[in-house]
């Protein structure tokens, strides 16, 4: 397949890079210094004690004009609008569009460049850092859950064959709403307290304060994700945070990076997305609201 990956964070490079093996694979991005690293070293993905370098082939974006099979979206989620506008010449009726990025409603913004039909949706509990451009090392493994909201099953499981075959632990999910909820879970938690606490993930079951607030943080989102449709047992939810913790927790959430960094992070896509629907049910939020108050106090301090 040709394959577009929009958006050379670690995320973007790590997909990207394995899926070059089988694939044609361009990468789109914003900033000249990242396409100019891709271009002159290529990627290199550290994983545990192995280092593989991987030739890429890059451009700014809205200059690869060329349409392609599949797009990777990996940008910012509050980016999606401009990327996909500014790209929009990659796409044709038969495009499909993949997107695991944080947040709610990202196949809403996709759907107005690519029929709902070829929109895939998902969570990967993989997780990256970035060393230096073009650099990055895999600190957290685990499974990769895609899907349909139009229960596309044709649409998905092209999904899962382009994964499975560079590499990746991919399972398809009938129920794929039910999935970006439990990717809220972990998000609304880890991403703004590791970027608060300035910590690594594990830190936040280890300081018994911050796991504390992830329980007050997730019973509100449980709360609100059965007023939203989806039932989930609060306890079992707690589970699947813990076991995320022990799984990457010696790496950095992508919200702390931004915040290091002094970068825009997600926060209304995650954390503002719940306190939305808790306005609309007509609900509070209290945690929520505030550690979507204090990442953006965080923001205008830059």
């Amino acid at each position: 397949m040709k394959i577009a990956v929009i958006g050379c964070g670690s995320m973007g490079c790590y997909f990207g890079a394995k899926l070059s093996v089988k694939n044609e694979v361009v990468f789109i991005d914003t900033f000249q210094k990242t396409v100019d690293a891709l271009n002159q070293n290529g990627i290199t993905v550290i994983d545990n004690d192995t280092k593989q370098n991987y030739k890429a082939d890059a451009f700014l974006s809205g200059k690869y004009k060329n349409p392609v099979d599949m797009v990777l979206l990996f940008v910012k989620s509050t980016q999606n609008m401009a990327a996909l506008s500014q790209n929009a010449e990659m796409f044709n009726e038969h495009t499909i569009v993949m997107s695991l990025q944080n947040g709610f409603g990202n196949d809403r913004e996709i759907s107005r460049f690519v029929d709902s039909n070829n929109i895939i949706i998902g969570n990967t509990l993989i997780n990256c850092v970035t060393q230096e451009l073009g650099v990055v090392k895999k600190s957290g493994d685990g499974l990769t859950v895609i899907g349909s909201l139009v229960d596309n099953k044709k649409l998905a499981l092209t999904g899962k064959l382009c994964l499975d075959q560079s590499g990746f632990k991919t399972e398809i999910s009938d129920d794929i709403k039910r999935v970006v909820w439990h990717k809220i879970f972990v998000n609304s938690t880890l991403n703004p307290l590791t970027a608060l606490f300035n910590c690594k993930i594990k830190v936040c079951y280890e300081n018994k304060n911050i796991w504390y607030l992830i329980e007050a943080i997730t019973k509100e989102a449980v709360e609100i994700a059965k007023l939203d449709g989806c039932e989930f047992d609060y306890e079992e939810v707690l589970e699947d945070i813990k076991n995320t913790i022990f799984n990457v927790g010696k790496g950095y959430t992508s919200m702390y990076q931004d915040v290091v960094n002094k970068r825009f992070t997600e926060i209304e896509k995650i954390n503002g997305q719940i306190v939305n629907l808790a306005y609309k049910y007509n609900v509070s939020a209290p945690y929520n609201e505030f550690v979507l108050n204090a990442i953006k106090a965080i923001e205008k301090l830059y």
